[in-house]
């Protein structure tokens, strides 16, 4: 039986494969000290008391599934990450099965989902989009978050039950209607932990800024016309790191095009970015969010 591989109930049934997050996403916790520090408050736990399930509530874009990834590598636990989507059964939570493999096209092979496996293995599991669950999805967290710590697979015709290290987190968008419940008394609202991830500050900006795009994150001039820029469009919201990083990807691409035409060949698509001149910003804004100003 490969390391892939697991029984269960008398079944050979296969790991989900951990999610590997991207190499930069560790630095998207500028800025969010104190909402980490509450999501490992939350994850704490003792003998016959359960860790607490945390909920990050906030708009998008403004980090919170790269808050879970870093309080996961924190944690050292491997992550698992389900995307929620209303079309998505209850049932295939714990497990879904494919047939065989062509030398025996009727053997039936049991695939756990990613929840399920993260609890076989004491990880971390992520459950991106918690609003977008259909009910069915929802009612089997019940008892998984509660201090049964199970899940019903009736596919696989078992009971799995959570490793001690297992931890839960999920995301939900502030717009999503979900959010009503999750405030309210209702038995879904008192499984979780409700944090509240709000909009990162210029100063933060400005730093990410810095370190995803060193050819021109310290360039003061560069800097300040991105803030007029943004306030015309804007007035006082804003942005998210999400925001930022298109604008001055689209900046970089156009600075790099420029001169590929100017070269005659566009053969090389790859960059480490080159510096930006104001023309380049203003054309990535155009190309982003739309005209700054209307044309007098």
């Amino acid at each position: 039986m490969s390391a892939a591989e697991y029984i269960l109930g008398g079944k050979t049934v296969i790991f989900k494969q951990p999610y590997e997050p991207p190499a930069d996403s560790d630095d998207l916790f500028v800025g969010r000290e104190e909402e980490l520090k509450l999501i490992l408050t939350s994850w704490i736990a003792r003998p016959g008391k359960p860790a607490f399930a945390p909920v990050l509530i906030g708009k998008p874009g403004v980090g919170k599934t790269h808050l879970a990834y870093t309080a996961a590598r924190l944690a050292e636990r491997e992550l698992y990450v389900f995307n929620g989507s209303y079309d998505v059964p209850g049932q295939d939570l714990a497990a879904t099965f494919t047939t065989g493999d062509g030398s025996d096209p009727s053997e039936i092979r049991y695939l756990l989902s990613a929840l399920a496996t993260a609890m076989i293995r004491g990880a971390v599991f992520l459950l991106d989009e918690l609003g977008e669950l259909h009910e069915s999805a929802l009612a089997m967290l019940l008892p998984l978050l509660d201090d049964q710590q199970v899940i019903e697979s009736t596919l696989i015709g078992q009971r799995i039950r959570a490793h001690p290290r297992f931890r839960f987190i999920a995301t939900v968008n502030s717009a999503d209607p979900i959010c009503g419940r999750l405030t309210s008394n209702d038995k879904l609202a008192r499984r979780f932990d409700l944090i509240e991830v709000g909009d990162f500050s210029s100063r933060d900006i400005q730093t990410l800024i810095e370190r995803h795009f060193p050819a021109n994150g310290s360039n003061d001039q560069l800097l300040r016309h991105f803030w007029i820029c943004w306030r015309r469009r804007h007035n006082d919201s804003l942005p998210t790191p999400a925001d930022a990083f298109r604008i001055f990807r689209k900046a970089e691409n156009i600075a790099e095009a420029e001169q590929l035409q100017i070269s005659g060949s566009w053969g090389s698509l790859e960059t480490n970015g080159l510096p930006l001149s104001i023309k380049h910003l203003e054309a990535a804004f155009e190309r982003c969010v739309g005209a700054l100003v209307q044309k007098q």
